[in-house]
């Protein structure tokens, strides 16, 4: 059972949150915000019930409220942190936080903001290596088969993953290249052996 006083505080930060930084948005409040004791990460975000998900009240109000515009960020803009209109909205709340005064908070956006912008980079060498992977174990996948696999495992749509990973595609095309010169390469040796082989059995006289 949830207490009462945590449901009082959620629902007064999801307010000041929603009415102080995304004064445009859900303009008929058809998103709401509930404690989730079993939501696996801190937070959540459900665009098919319009729910804003979160684990638990934060003790720290900054990383509460930053944990809010995290949230109704990826509400707003519809989009996961690999996509540049997250971090852009995130980048709009944090100034707006520091123009209200709320310095600190505007700093915890911000943090936020950069620990997923180098989440991303082992985001972008994880994808290209898997990509590369994919190609060279199942040379017969499509492009189209490969990125939608990659984008499943990581819980993202395959076009959000190709706008956050821009290379997908070069990679792709890079390594079927390489794949291709590799069978050819191994072709010629297997050619060669064969060459020798039947060399060597006309001198025996096979």
């Amino acid at each position: 059972m949830i207490d009462n006083e945590l449901e009082k505080e959620l629902q007064d930060g999801f307010q000041f949150i929603r009415k102080s930084f995304f004064p445009k948005w859900d303009k008929k409040n058809e998103w709401k915000a509930r404690l989730n004791p079993d939501e696996p990460g801190r937070g959540a975000c459900n665009d098919a019930t319009k729910t804003i998900n979160i684990r638990r009240i934060l003790p720290d109000k900054n990383v509460f409220y930053t944990l809010l515009v995290h949230e109704i960020c990826h509400a707003v803009t519809h989009s996961s942190h690999l996509a540049s209109r997250w971090k852009n909205r995130m980048a709009k709340a944090s100034d707006r936080a520091i123009e209200l005064g709320l310095t600190e908070l505007g700093h915890s956006i911000e943090a936020d903001v950069e620990s997923y912008r180098k989440a991303i980079i082992v985001t972008h060498r994880y994808v290209y290596a898997e990509i590369r992977d994919f190609v060279s174990q199942f040379p017969d996948l499509s492009y189209e088969d490969v990125i939608g696999i990659i984008a499943k495992s990581i819980a993202v749509d395959p076009d959000e993953l190709e706008k956050g990973c821009r290379r997908c595609r070069k990679v792709f095309d890079s390594a079927k290249k390489e794949q291709i010169r590799e069978e050819n390469r191994l072709r010629k040796e297997r050619a060669l052996i064969d060459q020798e082989i039947s060399n060597l059995k006309k001198k025996d006289g096979l």
